[in-house]
């Protein structure tokens, strides 16, 4: 018998582990999103359905740590080619100063070229003038030449000499025929230099022709490198803007999705803690408890003066319970003893607290527990079902006494998100205020202050159970 049971046992464990195991893989979240999304996003989930929308949560969850990883390391490429860009904008920059001295020397070319033209046109015009000089000498001296043939006998020039009528004519015949031949030697040596100058300028020329074609080749080159260069930076801009236009938009893409996920997990998480309204109230004493003051004022016996809840009198440790279905929306808990005057606890004097927001039927209530004992059993965000245990009767901050001081404040028709956010906005009166009871639900609509004593129909001095 006892092998048998420990057969079974192992059994067990064995299916257990199986279908443990086959829950955790068997549902392929990637390819049906939408299913699950939709299972999830209703309202009054069973248990099974709850179970399986927390591990879709769980999934969206990795989901969105993906798509997050994915947007860091979008947004340090984004800042990478930002870097490169800034380098990219430095080396457009130098580009730029490139270009302008570029630009600048071809100016200076522009202008060199210009006057090596003029030069070369001042150069052929004065070569033509001396050409024509010294085809006149030339042709001159060919004239004279042919009109002195006939005296270039020696007789001639004797014959010449000798006619001359005294020593004075003489001379003077001479001096003539000197003139004439120094004339005919002066001519032939202009003639001489004007040949040497039009060779030099014939020279000069065609280095001048040479030095223009080396400037316009030069102004070429520079032509094309001020091109490549404006292609260059044209290119490199639009690259890296290119670049950065795909990344900001695959970013914000990707941000997009991470927020559509986001407020998925959110209905999703909303939906898995719906929180059902409960049909009727129960008291906040597990226990026997006696109502020792009531709303709005303290009895005669206790001095009299304002008092905004109801004072449940019970011994110390009995439990304190939701009333109804609901969420925590606050809690202190840090008191460790009370008394007349005692300010521990916030707000002032309230001790150790817990503050509910409930839903009764179709209205959403607030209901500020205090001076409970220190050790609470719920804290801030936990979902309480009718019944839960919040915690002990205590006599902490300003308490003369064992007791539960307890406020209940009408929201309306508010969700609980929604009396959530007023809490947030206005703490833990709902924005009704303290010392005052023109904020009554008999003097203003909501939110207003609510009699504790209607809610549970109970009367001051009388005991309950």
């Amino acid at each position: 018998m006892r092998k048998l049971f420990v057969y079974f046992l192992v059994s067990c464990l064995f299916m257990g582990m199986f279908v443990t195991n086959v829950f955790a893989n068997d549902y392929d979240f990637e390819n049906n999103e939408d299913t699950y999304y939709q299972l999830c996003s209703k309202p009054g989930l069973t248990n099974d359905e709850k179970a399986v929308c927390k591990l879709f949560q769980t999934y969206l969850n990795e989901k969105v740590s993906d798509r997050q990883e994915a947007v860091n390391a979008a947004n340090k490429e984004l800042a990478s080619i930002k870097n490169d860009l800034n380098k990219v904008l430095k080396k457009i920059e130098e580009f730029d100063e490139l270009i302008e001295s570029i630009e600048k020397q071809q100016a200076a070319l522009e202008t060199q070229i210009k006057e090596i033209e003029n030069n070369i046109k001042l150069l052929e015009l004065e070569i033509e003038e001396r050409q024509n000089r010294i085809q006149e000498i030339d042709e001159q001296l060919k004239l004279r030449l042919y009109n002195m043939q006939g005296m270039l006998s020696m007789n001639k020039y004797i014959e010449y000499l000798m006619g001359a009528s005294d020593f004075a004519d003489l001379i003077r015949r001479t001096s003539s025929l000197n003139q004439l031949m120094n004339y005919d030697i002066d001519q032939i040596k202009l003639l001489e230099e004007e040949k040497a100058k039009l060779e030099a300028d014939v020279l000069s020329l065609e280095e001048q022709k040479v030095a223009l074609e080396e400037q316009k080749a030069l102004y070429e080159t520079t032509r094309k490198t001020y091109e490549s260069a404006r292609k260059t930076q044209i290119e490199l801009r639009a690259v890296y803007l290119a670049k950065q236009a795909k990344i900001e938009a695959d970013n914000r893409n990707l941000q997009t999705e991470l927020n559509e996920i986001k407020n998925q997990m959110q209905d999703i998480a909303n939906n898995i803690n719906y929180i059902p309204p409960s049909s009727g109230w129960i008291y906040p004493i597990k226990e026997s408890f006696y109502i020792s003051a009531g709303a709005w004022y303290y009895p005669k016996s206790f001095g009299g003066g304002l008092h905004l809840g109801v004072d449940f009198a019970a011994s110390k440790n009995k439990h304190v319970v939701a009333p109804a279905n609901g969420i925590v929306a606050y809690t202190y808990d840090k008191c460790t003893s009370g008394g007349l005057g005692n300010g521990c606890g916030i707000p002032w004097g309230g001790g150790n607290q817990v503050l509910l927001i409930v839903q009764v039927g179709n209205r959403t209530y607030g209901i500020l527990n205090c001076h409970m004992s220190k050790g609470l059993d719920v804290k801030t965000g936990d979902i309480v079902e009718q019944g839960t245990i919040l915690g002990n009767v205590g006599s902490t901050g300003n308490s003369s006494g064992a007791h539960l001081h307890q406020e209940i404040y009408d929201l309306g028709t508010m969700s609980l998100q929604q009396a959530l956010n007023r809490y947030k906005s206005y703490g833990v009166t709902f924005g009704t205020g303290w010392n005052t009871l023109t904020t009554t639900c008999d003097r203003r609509g909501t939110p207003c202050r609510m009699n504790p004593q209607n809610i549970y129909n109970v009367k001051v001095g009388y005991s309950y159970n």
